[in-house]
Parts: C-alpha cells; structure tokens; sequence
C-alpha cells in the first residue's frame, strides 16, 4: 500500500522535474500530506492561502507570466470547484497550470459523506487530462504537453501524515515541450491575401506574452501598412511608425470605408469592437498566435511560434496615398481628443488619461478587464512608456487582483486600475499583496457596472451599488485616498478610489 506522505512527495520530485518553482496551497485536513510535506521542501517558493478561488488566480498570474508550470493545491469538496474559473482563464491563455486536489478515496464517491464530490473529471475539456489517482495506487509520472492545464486529483486515507520525510536528491529536469513550427510559405501564401488595391493592411497587436515583445516589435517595425497596439499587447506605448492612435471608432469607420484591405493579428484575441465587427465581413484576416483560438468563426489561424519570423510578411506592398491620407486623419482626430479631453476634465475618460499620466513609470501597470481596459486604449497617454499587464483569456472580470499580483516579482512595485465590481469581485484577492514591494490599487467607482450602458439602456443591467472601499482598505490595512483631481502624488501604496 503505497503512503501518503511519500506519494505527496514523489509528485513535487516530478514538479521540481518540470521546472516548478511557484506552488500555492491552500492548506485544509485532506490535502494535509502536501502541507506536511511542503514544510520541509526547499525547492519551491511556497504561498500559503485560505481562499481557493483567488489562490486559483494567483497562480495562473504566476504561470502566464513566466510561461512556465506553477501548481496550485486544494483540499476535497467544494473547495476543488472554486478552481474551474481559473483553470478556464489558464485554458484561454495559454498558461501551463497544474492544479492539484485531494481527494477522500473513490469508494466514497457518490455516498452523501462530508466532503465528498465527483472531483474526477471536475473540470472537463479545459485540462488536458484528469489523472485520478486512489488511495491505494501509487503514483505514474504522466505525459504532458502544457498546451492545455493539468488536473491530479489524489485521495489520501488516514491517517493523512501516516510516515516521515525521506530526503530525496533534486531530479534531472525535463526538456520544455517544443512550440509547433510556423510553417513560411503557408504565412506567405495567407498574407498576401491582405493586399487590395486603395487600401491598407492592418496588423494588430493583441494580447502578448512578455517572451514575445522582441519579436512582435520587429515584426511592427517592418510593418509596411497601419498599425494598432491594445494596451494588452504590452507594447501600446512604444509608437511605432504608422501607429494608430485614435481609437477603435476610427478603425470601425476605415473598415465600413473599405479602406482596411485585410488584417493580420499577433498574439491573443483583441479586445477591439472591430475584431467582432470584422466576423460580419469579408475582408481577409489571418491570426498568428501560439494560442490555438482563431476568435472568430471565420479567418485563417495559423497556430505557431511566429518569433522566428524574419523577411517573410515584410514583402506586402502598400497604397502610400491611402495610407498617408489614413495617417493624417488620425493625427487630427488625436488633435480634436486632447482638446475634447481638456474641456471636460472631470469626465471618466479625463481621468483616465490624466491617470496615465501620473501613474510612476517605473510600476507595472495591470488594467483590468470590461470598461477600464478599453479606457485605457482609447484615452490614456502614449509618452510614457509604461508596461502594462492584462489578462483576456475569457474575459471575465473575476480574479483579476489575485491574477494581477500572480503575474509580479516580490521586487515589483504594481499599479493595478480595476472598475468597482471587478474589485468587488476579487476583494480577497489583496490577501497576495505581501507578493509584490508595493502596492497602489485603482478603483474606478462610477457605482455600478457601467460597460452595459453603451448596450442596454436599463438600469437593470448596471448591478448599482453605494458602496464605497474605506472599509475593504481598513480591512487589508491599506490606507484609503478619495480622488476628485489626479495630481503627482500617487507614489503612496494605498486604495485610491476615482
């Protein structure tokens, strides 16, 4: 019969084995033999958390951001299904998470016993697989491609630390799984797809992985049509030539124009109304992306590493009179913002900018998902450089404090800009804010989930609240700044709510 102590231990060999450094449990009676055992280990950086949920996020953050597996650990029961929304934003994202779930033995399955659930296939087709492993079976390294999350799912019989601690010597580490090759002729033969005569190609820069950011630079540099960066590319700020800084209306109205001959995306899904308004047409569009989601039902995914991209895309040629007629409409539109922007200064938008603006250069800077994120492309400042960090694997706006956290170093300082109900939603998610050096936390309080009034007009869809975030502040000790004007004295780790 095989221990559970040493069973527990043969799985962190084989996670040191893959490269793990990041582990987040969450300590409970059944998965007590990883706590046990975790206690001694000097191969990870260990946190510990109390909520499943938010612990879940964090180490998504941790797995996207290195693009390296990272493992989070739950007790039985429900605790293991507060796990689903993060494994689906891994799925999404491309990012290598092992989530680990104790479990009481098989037998019990099914009989009402307390803390018992089907945790056997808990979270379907978004892990590549289920390893459930019964109390009496010893454990099988798996194979793993990282493609997908991976879910073991362990049961433990008492007693739960049933033996002491064998010291083991480090494992030899597993090679990485190798990205699928990026077939050239198959990207030159789709590329030149985008060229119509008086128009422009368009290349988009959707969600990046920071390991990405040279190429995709490169790649925008020698760009020879438009270019549009989301704030979720990470590389908004860097103005490259023929860069688009108008916002998404403009490009709406060169689509509805036909002055946008095709579109070639990098990265991730974009955020951009225009990627949805793009599925009602047939202007060509070819995605490039180490992520396997076209994101819409039409186009062409070409599902590859693309960093290895040199002369290929860059034989395109351009209508220069379109393109320098587009580049002059754009700058005057920019024009007309900053002096609409000035006159209603206490607009949303206003604050956002002046927000980018005062924000220090030197933090990460995560935006949070539905109206911020979109805030951010359209009104913030380009002078200044700043990296940015987001998370648009599915969308959602839960997680994102615990995410935004999970995605920096303990030497970071982090400037993290959410909407109300996204803090809302994630307020246990300060419990990771000892990760980071410092901390200043953004709220954008319109009271209510605003987003919706650009679709419904009906306050039904707003969720409207009073709530106001001293208290959650008081709560994280963390001092509480109401701000009316956004000035230079942002510096202070506090909750600031606009």
């Amino acid at each position: 019969m095989s221990q559970n102590i040493e069973r527990a231990q043969k799985i962190l060999q084989w996670f040191e084995s893959l490269g793990v450094t990041d582990i987040c449990i969450c300590p409970g009676g059944r998965n007590a033999p990883f706590v046990h055992a975790l206690e001694n280990s000097s191969a990870f950086k260990v946190v510990s958390a109390f909520d499943e949920r938010a612990a879940g996020f964090f180490t998504f953050g941790r797995a996207y951001a290195q693009q390296a597996p990272a493992v989070v650990i739950t007790t039985s029961g429900t605790a293991a299904a507060e796990l689903l929304p993060s494994v689906i934003e891994s799925y999404y994202s491309g990012a290598p998470l092992i989530v680990v779930t104790a479990d009481r033995p098989q037998q019990l399955r099914g009989s009402g016993s307390p803390q018992v659930i089907d945790q056997y296939r808990l979270f379907g087709n978004y892990v590549e697989d289920c390893i459930d492993i019964d109390w009496d079976c010893d454990w099988q390294e798996p194979l793993w491609t990282q493609k997908k999350p991976l879910h073991i799912n362990i049961s433990f019989e008492e007693p739960l630390i049933d033996s002491d601690l064998k010291i083991r010597a480090s494992p030899s580490r597993l090679p990485r799984p190798q990205r699928n090759p990026l077939d050239t002729d198959r990207l030159l033969k789709a590329s030149s797809l985008l060229i119509e005569p008086n128009a422009v190609p368009l290349l988009i820069l959707g969600p990046l992985h920071s390991q990405e950011f040279e190429s995709a630079q490169k790649i925008a540099t020698a760009w020879p049509g438009l270019v549009y960066a989301e704030a979720a590319s990470g590389l908004r700020e860097v103005l490259f030539k023929n860069q688009l800084q108008a916002g998404e209306k403009f490009l709406s109205q060169l689509l509805r124009s036909k002055k946008i001959s095709g579109v070639l995306r990098l990265g991730g899904v974009p955020t951009l109304k225009l990627w949805r308004e793009l599925e009602a047409t047939t202007t060509p569009v070819v995605s490039l992306s180490s992520r396997p989601f076209a994101g819409m039902a039409r186009g062409e995914l070409i599902h590859a590493d693309w960093t290895t991209i040199t002369e290929v895309l860059f034989k395109i040629e351009t209508d220069q009179s379109v393109l320098q007629e587009i580049l002059a409409t754009d700058k005057n539109l920019v024009e007309l913002q900053k002096k609409l922007l000035k006159k209603y200064s206490k607009s949303e938008p206003a604050l956002v900018r002046s927000l980018s603006q005062n924000i220090s250069f030197q933090d990460k800077i995560y935006i949070g998902n539905s109206l911020p994120i979109r805030e951010w492309d359209a009104f913030a400042s380009y002078q200044h450089g700043h990296h940015l960090l987001v998370n648009r694997g599915a969308n959602g706006i839960d997680g994102q404090i615990a995410s935004a956290l999970g995605m920096c170093k303990s030497t970071d300082s982090l400037s993290l800009v959410v909407g109300d109900l996204t803090a809302l939603y994630d307020a246990t998610g300060l419990w990771f804010k000892s990760q980071v050096k410092e901390l200043r936390v953004f709220v954008i309080n319109n009271n209510g989930g605003r987003i919706f009034e650009r679709l419904f007009k009906k306050p039904s869809f707003y969720n409207t609240h009073t709530v106001d975030f001293s208290g959650w502040a008081k709560m994280w000790g963390m001092e509480h700044v109401p701000l009316s004007v956004i000035d230079q004295n942002l510096k202070a780790p506090a909750i600031y709510e606009i």
